[in-house]
Order: structure tokens, then C-alpha cells, then sequence
């Protein structure tokens, strides 16, 4: 997609390096808010706007990689066929937007409310010592879990991405005992852009907090932008490649 989209990729690029910067800019807004004592009526339009921010940098992001995955399998003729806001797209940012519900919904309730439900159990009973090794535990455990299930749905986001539906069960069938060789090469596929996209992220963040000059919020916001397309592409290639590789009854749902 880097090679056959030019247009594409420099016009995210302008609109991402432009929304980082204002991403930038509202954060450090925020944090002097908060420090000043501004009303909080003002932080909370601070904060609705930064939200907005986030939620279109997110669809940019959306586009690059439903465009980066179909260029990476399906060819240049199937990608012309299909449009950039379609029914492929919105099949991709639903599912998205499903999972990631999920995720926050058992990581931020369920699990705290196990954690805190068990820790007043084990004080009643004068256990309580071992409430901080229970909490930890189980937070590892959930957390790999989440990372399985992940695993396991990961190539409904190529078939989706391509207007071709959610064969849930069909795609649990095909990552059965691919568990290991599928996360570890997203891993490692992703390991070095996601190196640089912490390393990125904590730049802008020191930049945000200390005083910096516009041409300081400029780059990072460059360097954020940069980054977040080339993880997106490299992800969706990934998720491209695997999808070539395990997807068996998935293709065998679709053709009957």
C-alpha cells in the first residue's frame, strides 16, 4: 500500500501530523487546566475535544489498515472495486469497536469486581495478607486470556475488512493449535515499529508536560503520525499473511 497508494499515505500523513499536533496541544491545555484550577467546564471542553481528536485519528487509522490488508492479498483490481467508506470498512471499525467494549467492559469491571468481591471474602476469613498475590494473579491470568481469545479471532479482521462477514466459529477452527506460532509472529512483526511508537509516545508526553516551542510539539506530532501509519500497515499486512496462511474453513464457509 506504501508503494500503490502515494496520495493516500501523504494525505493521512498531513491530516494525522496536523490532528497529533492539536492532540498535543489540547493534552498540554488539559494538564495546566488542572494545575491552574480553570473552571471545569472549560477542562470538560477541553476534554470533549481531545476525545473528537482521538475518535477521527482512530477512523484514519481504520482506513490505512482495511486498505493495507487488501492491498496486501486481494490486488490492486479487488481494492479498485471496493470503496473507501463501505460496507467492508464499517464491518471493520464495528468489530474493532466490539472487541475493544469487551476488553475494557471485563478488563475494568468484571476483573476489579472479582479482585475486590474475593479480597472482602479473604479479609472476613483473616486471609487478607494474600489479597495483593491474588490480584496479581488473577490480572496476569485475565489478561492472558484476553490476549488468547485475540489470538484466536484475529483473522475475522481481514475477512471483514474485505466485506465478507464474521464466521465466528469458522475462525476459531482455524487458529485451533496456532495459538503460539500466530502471536508470536504479530510479536515479532510488531515488536520494533512498537518500540518506536512507545519511545514516540513517550516523547510527546514529556513534550506535553515540560514547556516546549511549537517546532518541538511539530515534530513530535510528525514522528506520531509517521508512526502510527507504519504499525497500522505492518499490523494489517500481518493480519493479511496470517489469513493466507490459517484460513481454512473460513474460506469454506464463504463458498458453500
Amino acid at each position: 500500500m506504501l508503494v500503490n497508494k502515494p496520495a493516500t499515505i501523504l494525505i493521512a500523513s498531513t491530516l494525522l501530523s496536523f490532528l497529533s499536533y492539536v492532540q498535543i496541544n489540547l493534552q498540554q491545555a488539559i494538564a495546566l487546566a488542572t494545575v491552574t484550577g480553570h473552571p471545569n467546564s472549560e477542562q470538560a471542553g477541553l476534554s470533549l475535544a481531545l476525545s473528537l481528536c482521538v475518535v477521527i485519528i482512530s477512523v484514519i487509522l481504520s482506513i490505512i489498515s482495511v486498505q493495507a490488508m487488501r492491498h496486501s492479498l486481494s490486488g490492486v483490481g479487488l481494492v479498485r472495486s471496493l470503496g473507501l467508506f463501505d460496507e467492508g470498512f464499517f464491518g471493520y471499525m464495528g468489530l474493532c469497536f466490539s472487541i475493544a467494549l469487551v476488553v475494557v467492559v471485563f478488563l475494568v469491571g468484571v476483573v476489579p469486581t472479582a479482585v475486590i468481591g474475593w479480597g472482602v471474602i479473604q479479609v472476613k476469613l483473616g486471609y487478607g495478607a494474600h489479597i495483593l498475590l491474588f490480584a496479581s494473579v488473577f490480572g496476569i491470568v485475565a489478561i492472558s486470556a484476553v490476549i488468547f481469545v485475540g489470538v484466536r479471532l484475529t483473522l475475522l479482521f481481514y475477512n471483514v475488512a474485505v466485506g465478507r462477514g464474521l464466521p465466528w466459529r469458522a475462525a476459531w477452527r482455524d487458529t485451533r493449535g496456532h495459538v503460539w506460532s500466530i502471536g508470536g509472529a504479530r510479536f515479532i512483526t510488531c515488536l520494533p515499529i512498537l518500540a518506536i511508537a512507545v519511545g514516540g509516545y513517550f516523547a510527546g508526553h514529556n513534550a506535553i508536560v515540560h514547556p516546549s516551542s511549537a517546532m518541538q510539539r511539530s515534530f513530535w506530532a510528525v514522528f506520531r503520525a509517521i508512526s502510527a501509519i507504519v504499525a497500522a500497515s505492518v499490523s494489517a499486512s500481518s493480519s493479511a499473511w496470517q489469513y493466507r496462511r490459517y484460513a481454512d474453513h473460513i474460506l469454506r464457509s464463504i463458498r458453500r
